[in-house]
């Protein structure tokens, strides 16, 4: 079948895009981002899995007439999918210059803007279902979240700015106001999630604009026309040939042509594979095919067609002639999970080509009966049992063969699906079960006949035939559960050690008994598919003060609840950030090649495949570097490009200079290493046993060991672990460098460091700092994620530019920056704990080994920190904690976010847990006896003074209303057998400023113009923690002028020099001072003019400063606070001052499968007086849920030979907006005042990181209940991560 390369036709924000000479495997996100200029639509991980990119696609009906809203990962959108449809970005809906539209203006309002990087994607998810549904129902909103991750909000004010959307929702304009400030009728009866007679909100909803749905673009008319979609049209590239038939017998036909050709229809597989394919393929897209998009039902058989796609399914379950069919009432259940991206554009026949039995559907087409009918151009049709065929690995059709529909049996059945995952949403099953049960229909609760099927991650699906049979012709009780049980059981065992573990057999148990009481409690005929989840009403509430009567300032900026400086350009899509600086003439893209080995040496580099590709222009490697070829020069101990020998993977060899991103990427694809291994390989603390350390000991001491330990009525051992956490910023590792006179450089890049980096970007160009100059706008997300290893990209651009002369830029892909950048390093504590029987702890030795990876950068740092906090906020008289640092084949583990503290007090939390269990005390009455008091010292020698943790602990109790719940979770689990609920209170304590003294410094530059506007210049970084809006309220406070007078600049080394790291939640104490110096040297040189005519005001009086010449420019700088810890002599102290909080968690377990619900989290903090209350709750409330994810979810594998298996948000799974407390309470505490701190403000970026860990212990709280129900010791261990694998381990 012989066509010409066709024209490509589609429409982005209502303008036409044509294009002859398109590459088919182009996605739609590069070509917005690169030949559009539309970089709203960001890259997060090029895979689909963070939602960063997505837009909303929109296609005309004509059968229906009406215009279909689809909102689709656009990385995973191949370009000539778009052929006759209609493109929306951000940037098509509002912008600054034209007015935001109401989501955008929404999620601004209610402060769910930190970084920014998320926000456009979760703007288009939400105003996608706006287009398809003007009035949402609250989980219509939730469920079209399930697909954008963000790592700085914790997702709690996003969800309130886009529910005030919901017909459900009070607190919106469209249903009349706010509950709190009208008598209307509440749109939730006054009840759960009502804020009428809670505190005041920290966003006004009368500010709010109304959505009008009628106001919205229209589809373009073109597209409607007949005639672009009505005929076949192929597109011809380079590597890929795409064809679009528009009838099956077309797609028949070049299938019988090419019969290697792929077939495409929601390219959620094959966009991903075209990325990398260096061969020639020709693509099939089937997509427009309306023969496979259809249903019908012949002869008892449903038929669906293949090109359905998930969410289609979903929509079919709502069909009246499909009621009884049982297995398509399922599918809504089965798919909740997946995120709306992918439901749109997942396709059934998709999913079964796929033959994993990791995909949801698959156990239910299978344990349903269902076939497959096939066909080709030379063939009748011909049908497939899936039972049969889709088991084995080899693929079941002819190469001239398509997948055209499935056959489902319109069988009425009580139908059952399970599926346990790290994550409950967007996340592949650990495992998955379908039972299809034929309940008699004349003797209740007999089965008459048995269909199971599992899934999961399990190399092919399980059919227990056996059980099967064993389940036909018996009637459902508590006693044949247990039968049945022990049936599957023995079954199971073969499998077991062969791909199925204990904890899945255990799984498959749960499932089966879960199934049958299910039906016992329903007592069901097989009239209605059942479910045990009940869906969640969220609320929440925030607790703060604003600055009313002007104490602190005059304007009312400092103390109030502003939004983000620049959160109007986030959700617009106009902030810049790094990828999104548009290219210049002559720039070039650089990639790395990276190490794939852990220890091994370099015996040969072979460069010709790739420098022989067209567009590339050459490489670099450690022999063009004309300085020092160390990341950090003065350790020596990593080298910026491996000379002979490389020491982790993911080390950097060299790197591939070309014209653009895809050449230079593929061309280091192409480079060929050549190894050599070395011994030894060190991955896991065995490096104990090696003597394989980083470093000497760290260690902190008081009072005499020895002696409390004979004071002791008890004492204790144990050893305790932690696994890793990955940053999971949004934003990856990436710099653009641009060459300038005389070897100087110019470095855009997004790092907590500017300037570290500007140091080591002169060492090793071998050129004096003033050489070079780093620019910082903003950060995609940092969480010490962006310090150390940050500096890569920058070093290595900058040696490109020097040697080509022109600007190169470089930025990582995901797996590549999750494996470069080591996170939260793994951890092994050793400890000996000595106590009263009144549970009073005497004495506490631990020594904790840390894994560092292969190079010290901020180890030490994290253990000297981890050491420092060894007591947590316990005050126990004899205390030794030691510390050091392990050196393992790894790269280096670096800060992240709480700096070792989340690793020790997990340490120190399950010591104290483990004190009150041996002596069956209450955990929350030990940690209390144990809590500092005022007017005591630490063990660092600082002296509590307005010392708040005990008033945070009494509040925090009174908020839960802890005592009260105490006695209802007892009652709870009296009477529940599978689930079981468990409450933990837990305070902490968080040292504020850096122990190196040297480092609490900070500068800042001021100027105001003769117009009264005001540039602010500081040294530190925007990453999303609102450093830069405080930096406004406090400038602006300060000239006595409105908060939108001041500009905050970027971050650079040529304004503001030598500046500290933007790290330790200490950068807004710091950076502030410096700036309020300045500021008040400012206002100090205008007094005289508002002296001398008081009435004229600020642009009057800054005028007549000029005119006499005076100066209104101006720096500002402060060191800060005299401290600074001393190892040898332990004596401190080692802070400025504390940041105190307590959090109270409650949790449900389910005792079969390990899962929990987090059902409701309240905390209170202490940070003296907020300068930005909606910012300080952000960081409260983003740091708890990063910390979540740390202690429950988030799980760092590796494969037995050390490769990192968990390097994206694919398959390291952080926490979505479905796994927030469903009830999440966060107060500042009230009347506090800190007179160290800035406006009497304190640090809060780190701290609530820390409360998280009650969760942790909430499920430890509940496990223990189950283990005591079952006759177990309430002695066990509760592994970290506590995902469910861990969790039912411990319960058995």
């Amino acid at each position: 079948m012989a066509v010409n390369t066709d024209m490509l036709v589609f429409f982005v924000n209502g303008k036409k895009v044509c294009l002859r000479n398109v590459e088919p495997e182009t996605t739609l996100m590069a070509y917005l981002r690169r030949d559009l200029g539309l970089t709203g639509t960001k890259n997060g991980c090029d895979e689909g899995s963070c939602g960063a990119c997505t837009v909303m696609v929109s296609a005309y009906n004509r059968d229906s007439g009406r215009i279909v809203h689809k909102a689709l990962t656009s990385c995973m959108v191949p370009i000539c999918t778009l052929h006759g449809l209609a493109v929306t970005t951000t940037e098509g809906i509002g912008s600054l210059a034209t007015g935001l539209h109401p989501v955008q203006e929404r999620i601004v309002k209610f402060h769910g803007t930190q970084c920014g990087f998320c926000t456009p994607g979760m703007v288009m998810s939400m105003y996608t279902l706006l287009r398809s549904n003007p009035n949402p129902t609250r989980k219509q909103v939730s469920d079209s979240l399930h697909g954008n991750i963000c790592r700085c909000t914790g997702y709690r004010p996003i969800m309130d700015a886009f529910w005030t959307f919901s017909k459900e929702t009070c607190c919106s304009p469209e249903n009349g106001g706010c509950c709190q400030d009208t008598d209307l009728s509440c749109p939730q009866g006054n009840s759960a999630g009502c804020c009428r007679g809670q505190p005041a909100k920290l966003t006004d909803i009368s500010s709010l604009s109304l959505y009008d749905p009628t106001q919205e673009p229209i589809f373009p008319p073109e597209l409607q026309v007949e005639g672009l979609c009505e005929n076949l049209v192929c597109f011809r590239g380079r590597r890929v040939t795409w064809y679009r038939p528009v009838t099956l017998s077309q797609a028949l036909q070049i299938k019988s042509e090419n019969p290697d050709a792929q077939i495409a229809s929601g390219c959620t597989f094959l966009a991903q594979q075209l990325k990398t394919c260096v061969q020639e393929v020709i693509v099939i897209d089937i997509s427009g095919l309306k023969e496979l998009k259809s249903h019908e039902i012949k002869n008892g058989v449903l038929m669906l067609g293949a090109g359905l796609s998930m969410a289609d399914l979903i929509d079919l379950s709502d069909h009246g002639d499909l009621a009884e069919v049982s297995l398509v009432q399922a599918v809504p259940k089965v798919l909740e999970s997946w995120g709306s991206q992918l439901k749109n554009s997942a396709t059934l026949g998709g999913h079964i080509m796929l033959r994993g039995a990791r995909y949801d559907l698959m156990p239910l087409l299978v344990a349903g009966d269902c076939f497959a009918l096939v066909a080709s151009k030379a063939d009748a049709e011909r049908k497939i049992q899936l039972k049969e065929a889709f088991l084995r690995d080899s693929n079941p059709l002819k190469p001239c063969e398509i997948l055209i529909s499935v056959g489902v049996p319109c069988a009425q059945k009580f139908v059952q699906t399970f599926k346990v995952a790290k994550r409950k949403h967007q996340d592949l099953a650990s495992l998955s079960a379908a039972f299809f049960l034929g309940i008699s229909p004349s003797e209740k609760l007999k089965i008459d006949d048995a269909q199971i099927t599992y899934g999961g991650n399990i190399p092919s699906l399980i059919v227990p035939v056996e059980t099967t049979k064993f389940l036909a012709g018996r009637k459902v009780s508590e006693e044949m559960i247990g039968e049945a049980m022990l049936a599957l059981q023995s079954e199971l065992l073969p499998f077991e050690g062969k791909g199925l573990s204990k904890t899945q057999s255990l799984w498959a148990q749960g499932f089966l008994s879960k199934c049958l009481l299910e039906l016992i409690a329903g007592n069901q005929q097989g009239d209605r598919v059942t479910t045990n989840e009940q869906p969640d009403i969220y609320k929440s509430c925030q607790i703060f003060e604003i600055d009313q009567e002007g104490t602190f300032s005059k304007l009312k900026a400092v103390g109030q609840p502003l939004t983000h400086s620049t959160g109007e350009e986030q959700a617009t899509g106009e902030a810049v950030f790094i990828d999104d600086i548009p290219m210049t003439v002559g720039e070039l893209y650089m990639y790395p090649v990276l190490s794939t080995q852990h220890h091994a040496k370099i015996t040969g580099v072979d460069l010709s495949e790739a420098l022989s590709m067209p567009g590339v222009h050459g490489y670099i490697d450690h022999k063009d570097v004309p300085g020092v070829n160390f990341v950090f020069a003065e350790y020596a101990d990593e080298e910026l490009l491996a000379t002979d020998t490389v020491h982790h993977c993911g080390q950097i060899i060299c790197g591939i200079v070309a014209t653009d991103r895809d050449t230079a990427v593929s061309a280091a694809q192409c480079v060929k290493v050549t190894y050599e291994d070395l011994t030894p390989v060190i991955l896991t603390i065995q490096a104990i046993e090696a003597k394989s350390f980083l470093g000497l000991p760290w260690r902190v001491t008081r009072g005499n060991l020895e002696a409390g330990f004979a004071q002791s009525d008890e004492v204790l051992e144990g050893e305790l672990s932690t696994k890793g956490q990955k940053h999971i910023y949004l934003e990856t590792l990436g710099a653009l460098s641009v060459p300038r006179e005389r070897d100087q450089i110019e470095v855009y890049t997004g790092t907590q460091l500017c300037h570290t980096l500007q140091i080591a970007v002169a060492e090793v160009l071998g050129v004096p700092a003033h050489n070079v100059v780093v620019k910082v706008k903003r950060i995609g997300g940092g969480f010490g994620g962006k310090e150390s290893r940050s500096l890569l990209p920058s070093m290595i651009t900058a040696l490109a530019a020097r040697k080509f002369r022109r600007p190169v830029r470089c930025i990582f892909n995901r797996k590549d920056d999750t494996l470069i950048n080591g996170g939260r390093h793994p951890s092994l504590a050793r400890y000996k704990v000595g106590f009263t029987k009144e549970g009073k702890i005497i004495a506490l030795q631990t020594m904790l080994y840390t894994n560092g990876g292969i190079t010290k950068e901020t180890s030490n740092s994290v253990i000297k920190l981890a050491v420092i906090r060894g007591e947590s906020c316990y005050n126990i008289p004899n205390v030794l904690v030691e510390g050091r640092v392990c050196r393992t084949n790894h790269s280096s583990h670096a800060s992240l976010r709480g700096f070792g503290c989340p690793q020790m007090l997990w340490i120190v939390e399950n010591i104290l847990t483990a004190v009150a269990t041996h002596l069956s005390l209450q955990p929350h009455k030990v940690r209390e006896l144990q809590l500092y008091k005022e007017g005591e010292t630490t063990i660092t020698n600082c002296f509590l003074e307005n010392f708040k943790l005990p008033k945070c602990w009494e509040e925090c109790k009174s908020l839960a209303d802890f005592d009260k719940r105490s006695q209802l979770v007892k009652e709870f689990n009296s009477t529940n057998k599978q689930r079981k609920r468990g409450l933990a209170i837990q305070p902490m304590m968080f040292g504020i400023g850096i122990y190196d003294k040297f480092l609490n410094q900070a500068g800042a530059l001021v100027h105001i113009y003769t117009d009264g506007s005001v540039l602010v210049t500081h040294g530190g970084c925007e990453m999303g923690q609102g450093l830069h809006t405080k930096i406004k309220q406090i400038a602006s406070d300060t000239l006595g002028i409105s908060f939108d007078k001041v500009l905050v600049s970027e971050t650079c080394t040529n304004m503001v020099p030598n500046a500290t790291a933007t790290v330790a939640s200490v950068s807004t104490e710091l950076n502030g001072r410096a700036v309020h110096a300045a500021c008040i040297t400012l206002v100090e040189r205008l007094r005289p003019f508002r002296e001398a005519d008081p009435q004229a005001g600020w642009e009057k009086w800054v005028s007549a400063a000029y005119f006499s010449r005076v100066s209104l420019s101006t720096t500002g700088f402060v060191s800060y606070g005299d401290f600074g810890f001393d190892f040898d002599t332990c004596k401190g102290p080692d802070c400025m001052y504390l940041t105190c909080g307590v959090g109270c968690s409650e949790v449900e377990v389910d005792c079969l499968t390990g899962e929990h619900k987090l059902v409701r989290t309240d905390i209170v903090m202490d940070v003296g007086r907020s300068i930005n209350p909606a910012v300080d709750i952000g960081q409260i409330e983003g740091g708890f849920v990063q910390g979540y994810g740390y202690y429950m979810m988030e799980e760092v594998v590796h494969s037995p030979e050390g490769k990192l298996l968990t390097d994206s948000p694919l398959t390291y799974k952080i926490p979505l907006a479905a796994d927030i407390p469903a009830q999440f309470n966060v107060a500042l505490l009230k009347n506090n005042l800190n007179d160290k701190g800035i406006y009497s403000s304190k640090g809060i970026g780190e701290p609530p990181l820390l409360l998280a860990l009650s969760v942790y212990l909430a499920t430890h709280d509940a496990v223990k209940s189950a283990r005591v129900e079952r006759g177990l010791s309430e002695v066990f261990y509760l592994e970290h991560p506590s995902i469910p694998a861990n969790v039912l381990k411990a319960l058995n």
